[in-house]
């Protein structure tokens, strides 16, 4: 293990954490005492073949290779490992948030991944448009965060309506909670704005 500063930042992490990720390793932030470290776990001598069924399942035949991903995320760091890590499965489009509102014009993916935090628009921000714009992506988003909330977004997160991953991901986790989510009907209906 090796010392973290005082707050690591979210970016570093994330991009740490898929380079483990692409090498099938796992990667944990440890607390105690007042210290933080990064554990780094590697597989060592294990067959490729066998250890990848193990940890990547492949998404059902229905869903794979077929369905679309709109990633949304200011940092782009962050949305090109998400997009390295989906990319193989599904077809990916990575767009910053002043892109998102022209991208749900002018294409339809079939499921929306969108940071919490960023400027110009939000993910609440994105979540009030695509029910009032795009009612057949309500109920097709996942959020992402790398753990700052607002009272708004800490709103939307506390009502579970949307599946959340948290940064640094776990690719397992991604792909499970992209396979759920794009499971949820295609048509929702047009909810009310808090």
């Amino acid at each position: 293990p090796f010392e973290l500063g005082d707050e690591p930042a979210a970016l570093e992490l994330a991009v740490a954490h898929q380079v483990v990720a692409d090498h099938r390793g796992e990667l944990d932030v440890l607390r105690h005492a007042g210290e933080k470290r990064l554990r780094i776990s590697m597989p060592v001598g294990l067959p490729t073949g066998i250890f990848a069924r193990a940890v990547s399942p492949l998404p059902d035949a229905e869903i794979a290779g077929r369905a679309s991903i709109l990633v949304v995320d200011d940092e782009p760091l962050v949305a090109r490992a998400l997009e390295r890590m989906l990319r193989a499965d599904y077809e990916v489009r990575v767009v910053g948030p002043a892109e998102v509102l022209g991208a749900l014009a002018s294409a339809s993916p079939d499921l929306v991944i969108t940071d919490l935090m960023m400027p110009d628009v939000t993910g609440m921000d994105l979540v009030e448009h695509i029910d009032a714009r795009r009612p057949d992506l309500s109920e097709r988003v996942v959020l992402m965060t790398g753990g700052a909330f607002t009272p708004r977004a800490r709103a939307l997160v506390d009502s579970q309506r949307f599946p959340l991953l948290e940064k640094p991901f776990r690719r397992d986790h991604v792909l499970q909670t992209i396979r759920a989510a794009l499971r949820r009907p295609r048509e929702g209906s047009v909810r009310a704005s808090s």
